[in-house]
């Protein structure tokens, strides 16, 4: 085998606008992976020994829908799912821990939050996400640019 783990990108969209940002603030940019070859990529990654996928973007919780559904199939193919995000979707502690216990086959969390992320997400959305991370079992890390 040649790696273990692999990432993907959902979307290129992203709903903010972070100046230091490798997607220079991909609002606008809208492509997404459809659904068929992101069940694809998934089957074939499992087949091949892949044993993480890690999805990220843009924001991946701006395409819940293809979210889920790569959580469900990491899941029954016994891969683990980590999912990249700026936690803009925290709205309150229990909503946080909703949203993330929903999406059972998500193993891991990896929040970007940093002094560009400040400026649009408040540390308690970061806050509920690793609190609700603990509390289900995933893993959780929070990432960031410092310079």
């Amino acid at each position: 085998m040649y790696f273990e783990n692999l990432g993907l990108y959902l979307t290129y969209s992203c709903n903010l606008k972070c100046r230091h940002c490798s997607q220079d603030g991909a609002v606008n940019r809208g492509a997404s992976l459809a659904r068929g070859l992101l069940e694809n990529i998934l089957a074939q990654a499992a087949s091949s020994g892949i044993n993480e996928i890690a999805l990220s973007g843009g924001e991946p919780f701006l395409e819940p829908e293809l979210l889920k559904l790569a959580a469900e199939t990491c899941k029954r193919h016994g891969i683990g799912c980590w999912v990249v995000t700026n936690g803009w979707w925290g709205k309150s502690e229990a909503k946080t821990y909703a949203r993330l216990a929903a999406l059972e086959g998500i193993t891991g969390v990896s929040v970007s939050w940093d002094p560009w992320h400040e400026e649009f997400i408040h540390v308690d959305k970061i806050r509920w996400i690793v609190d609700a991370c603990k509390q289900l079992g995933k893993r959780v890390e929070v990432g960031g640019c410092f310079v």
